[in-house]
C-alpha cells in the first residue's frame, strides 16, 4: 500500500533521545492528516560482513524468543517501539531503498546528527529518492563546527537535488552555505513539534512519593556525576541517575534498573524531577518543553574534533539561557532559577516557525491529503 510520507531518521534501540524524537516526527506528520511511517534503514557493513556468525547470532536471538528467555534487549525499548514507532520492513540494501520510491510520494529525512561528516552515509541525505518523490530536509544536524573539504562537492550536490532544506543550527546553515546556494532554514528538534500536554500524556511517571533531582549523562565525567550529587545534597533531595549510576559508590538512592526504563519512563522521570542535570541534548530540550530547572554540562572538552557542543550552544542561545551551559569539566556553579515566562514565549515563536515550514513543505508536495 502506497504512503504518503515516509520519516528517514536515526531511532537507534535503546537511545531516549533517538527514539523520542522518531515519535515526535512521525506523531506530528499524521497529526497534518498524512499517512506515515519510519523508514527502518540500516545501513550494511559489506567490509565486516560474516554471514555464518550473523547467521548464528539471528538463530540464537530467535531462539531465545521462542523459549521466552532473556533476549539482552531492554524490554521497555521494545514496548515502546512495538506501540509508538510504526516502521518498513528493514531495508540494507541499495535495492530495497530503491524500491521505496514508490512505496512514499515525500520522504523527510531528519533529525538528530544523520548528516554528521564524521559518519557520513549519502542515504540519510536522500542520494537514492528520485524527482518523482518529493525531497524534505527536517531539522538535521551537522554536529560539527567544520565541513571537512573532501565532502564539501558531495554536501553541494546532495543538497541542491533536495526540495525543502532545512538544519537543526545556524552553524550547521553557516557551513551549508559556503557550498551551495540552496535555500537553507534552521528550525527546532522536532521534539518541541509537540505540545508539552502531548509529552505529558505519553510519559510514564514513576512511583516515587518524594521529590527528587534527576541526573542524565551521555559523557563518562567523573566530575559531572560528583557535581550533580553535590547539587542534590544542596537541595536536600534524592538523585536518581538514568539509566543506572555509573560510578562505584555514587551516592544515588534511587534508580530504575536499566531493563525498566524505557522513552516514556525516561520521559515521566524528567516531567517529574524537581532539577535535571544533563549533558544531554535532548536532556535539555525536554527540560525546556516540561519548564524544568535545569544545569547543563558541556560533555566534550574545548578543542575535541568530535565535539557536538554547537547543538547546545545553539539551543540555549535561542532561549537566551547561554549562562546554563557549564563547561567541561568545571564544578558546581551558582544555580538561579529559570524564568519560563521569557523562555516559553520564546519557544512558542520558534516552534510555530518549525510547524510552518514543515507543514508548507508538504502542502507544497503532490502529496494526495485524505478529503
Amino acid at each position: 500500500m502506497k504512503k504518503d510520507v515516509g520519516v528517514l531518521t536515526w531511532h537507534h534501540h535503546e537511545n531516549y533521545g533517538s527514539a523520542l524524537q522518531a515519535y515526535a516526527m512521525v506523531e506530528h506528520i499524521r497529526s497534518l492528516g498524512y499517512s506515515c511511517d519510519l523508514i527502518n534503514y540500516r545501513r550494511e557493513n559489506r567490509r565486516h560482513r560474516r554471514p555464518l556468525l550473523d547467521l548464528k547470532r539471528f538463530l540464537y536471538r530467535r531462539l531465545k524468543r521462542l523459549l521466552n528467555l532473556d533476549d539482552g534487549t531492554n524490554p521497555a525499548f521494545n514496548e515502546f517501539q512495538r506501540h509508538h514507532l510504526p516502521q518498513s520492513r528493514l531495508i540494507t540494501t541499495p535495492q530495497a531503498l530503491g524500491r521505496l520510491n514508490k512505496r512514499y510520494r515525500a520522504i523527510v529525512c531528519g533529525s538528530d546528527q544523520i548528516w554528521s561528516p564524521g559518519s557520513f552515509d549519502p542515504v540519510y541525505m536522500l542520494d537514492f529518492v528520485t524527482d518523482a518523490v518529493e525531497k524534505i530536509s527536517y531539522a538535521p544536524s551537522l554536529g560539527r563546527d567544520a565541513l571537512p573539504s573532501d565532502l564539501r562537492t558531495t554536501y553541494a550536490s546532495l543538497i541542491e537535488r533536495l526540495n525543502h532544506v532545512s538544519v537543526r543550527e545556524e552553524r550547521g546553515r553557516q557551513l551549508l552555505s559556503e557550498v551551495t546556494t540552496a535555500e537553507i532554514e534552521v528550525v527546532l528538534d522536532p521534539t518541541f513539534l509537540l505540545s508539552p500536554t502531548k509529552w505529558i500524556e505519553l510519559a510514564d511517571a514513576p512511583a516515587m512519593e518524594t521529590p527528587y533531582a534527576l541526573a542524565y549523562f551521555l559523557g563518562n565525567n567523573d566530575g559531572h556525576m560528583r557535581a550533580s550529587e553535590a547539587f542534590a545534597a544542596r537541595k536536600g533531595l534524592p538523585l536518581v541517575v538514568v539509566p543506572k549510576p555509573t560510578l562505584a559508590g555514587l551516592d544515588a538512592t534511587r534508580s530504575l534498573p536499566p531493563e525498566k526504563c524505557g522513552p516514556r519512563q525516561f520521559l515521566g522521570l524528567i516531567a517529574n524531577a524537581e532539577y535535571v542535570v544533563t549533558d544531554s541534548f535532548h536532556g535539555i530540550a525536554l527540560s525546556l518543553i516540561l519548564e524544568k530547572q535545569f544545569l547543563a554540562y558541556d560533555r566534550f572538552a574545548p578543542g575535541d574534533a568530535t565535539s557536538q557542543s554547537s547543538r547546545v550552544a545553539n539551543l540555549l542561545d535561542i532561549v537566551d539561557l547561554s549562562s546554563r551551559l557549564v563547561p567541561h569539566g568545571a564544578g558546581l556553579p551558582n544555580f538561579n532559577p529559570i524564568d519560563y515566562e521569557a523562555v516559553t514565549s520564546r519557544i512558542t515563536a520558534e516552534r510555530t516557525r518549525s510547524l510552518l515550514y514543515l507543514q508548507n513543505a508538504l502542502i507544497q508536495t503532490d502529496v494526495a491529503r485524505p478529503a
